[in-house]
């Protein structure tokens, strides 16, 4: 499943950013096999965060997790040379994923064909005496 397209990405950064990181072959367009290889990277590694918690292929893509595939693609396009906002934007993420990963933060998957929590309770054991009324 992607969870960031081109178009996000575009709507994220903008073209010129992405022309910049983007166009290896130098033809003043974003080169689509390099925008896909940096899109899978970041689906692969959210979905190794997610796998435990969550049925994969989620059934919808949280918009929050549409952000953070951008900032992990982002920083994958950027190779060598990330700067200092693109290092702290994918660092963020990775801690964002992995709070997902303990539990401490959820996705709304709601649409989702993840089992539903489990439930657990305790009623009190019976006592029976020998007084009749």
């Amino acid at each position: 499943m992607a969870y960031c397209t081109l178009a996000d990405l575009l709507l994220n950064f903008g073209e010129g950013e992405l022309e910049q990181v983007a166009d290896r072959d130098r033809d003043g367009m974003a080169d689509e096999g390099v925008i896909d290889d940096c899109t899978l990277f970041a689906d692969d590694l959210i979905d190794g965060y997610l796998r435990e918690r969550y049925a994969l292929p989620l059934a919808s893509v949280p918009r929050n997790l549409v952000g953070v595939a951008c900032d992990i693609a982002r920083y994958r396009l950027y190779q060598a040379q990330p700067t200092d906002l693109v290092v702290h934007r994918y660092e963020a993420a990775i801690q964002w994923l992995r709070d997902v990963a303990d539990g401490r933060v959820g996705l709304d998957v709601s649409a989702s064909t993840s089992d539903p929590p489990k439930l657990a309770y305790s009623t009190p054991a019976a006592v029976f005496t020998d007084l009749v009324w």
